[in-house]
């Protein structure tokens, strides 16, 4: 008898399932629904594993048969009473538990993050460098404000400070020497003129009454005109924008004159390098 020809039953969950054909007892064993260790038996009364059943059945297939005893002739055993059930049931295995995935003995240590990681430098660069213009755009209004202030204040103070006087002295000028010799030749020729009278005191001009001086100002009072240069540069200041392929850039700007008379706009090299195309926004929200 051929080992796939054979019955062979099976205990699973304590129950006895059978007789199957030992062909789908190797197809269940591929699909993994039993394995070597299940328990088998041939006869419904030796238990074995299914291991065993198939070493039995190829030992069997080897052996010679007996002189005189036709193999075909031999009674097949009876099947056992609790053993009747079909040999088409379906097997039923409790489900497996899922598998655990495999870790690595070695503990996984994550490289400690750098400076530049934590501030993320690249990925804010573009609002740092805008940032850092807009302060020294600042620091440069502040500067020259307060220079404009220092020096207008200096021109009030020189103005307010009152003429430089020449006093009266009873010193006699002499003239030059030449002066003199030439009016000594002239008093020898002409006849000596008689005294004219002393001329008489003239009266003083009335003073005119004085005006008040005024208060000084102080010194955090603003100048005169600083409002209206503020106001210049902050119409002066404009925001650059550019369109890049991957991404944008953000940065201020100012307008200056040209050496032809013309306004040109004045900028940082990284805000409009590699640009598509370039926006600039005027104080009052309009795009050039």
């Amino acid at each position: 008898m051929s080992s796939f020809h054979a019955l062979i039953y099976l205990e699973i969950q304590g129950r006895v399932r059978g007789p199957f054909s030992a062909a789908d007892i190797v197809r269940w064993l591929h699909q993994g629904r039993i394995s070597l260790d299940t328990k088998a038996s041939l006869d419904g009364g030796t238990w074995t594993t299914v291991g065993d059943v198939f070493q039995t059945l190829q030992a069997r297939r080897q052996a010679p048969p007996a002189p005189g005893v036709d193999q075909r002739a031999q009674p097949v055993a009876a099947e056992p009473a609790h053993a009747a059930e079909p040999a088409h049931q379906e097997i039923k295995e409790p489900p497996r538990p899922p598998r655990l995935p495999e870790r690595s003995r070695t503990p996984e240590v994550s490289p400690r993050p750098r400076w530049g990681d934590r501030l993320r430098f690249h990925e804010w660069k573009t609002y740092y460098f805008v940032a850092g213009g807009c302060l020294l755009l600042i620091l440069l209004v502040g500067v020259v404000i307060g220079v404009t202030a220092a020096r207008r204040s200096e021109g009030e103070i020189a103005q307010n400070e009152p003429a430089p006087q020449v006093e009266s002295t009873d010193e006699t000028v002499l003239p030059p020497i030449d002066q003199v010799e030439e009016s000594d030749a002239s008093a020898e020729a002409e006849p000596e003129p008689k005294p004219a009278p002393p001329p008489e005191p003239e009266a003083p001009p009335p003073s005119e009454p004085e005006e008040p001086s005024q208060p000084p100002k102080p010194k955090d009072t603003p100048a005169p005109g600083s409002e209206a240069w503020i106001e210049h540069v902050r119409r002066a200041t404009v925001v650059v924008r550019t369109q890049r392929a991957d991404s944008g850039a953000l940065g201020s700007g100012f307008f200056v004159e040209a050496p032809d008379g013309q306004p040109v706009i004045v900028t940082n090299d990284h805000v409009v390098e590699g640009g598509m195309a370039i926006f600039v926004e005027l104080y009052d929200g309009t795009y050039l």
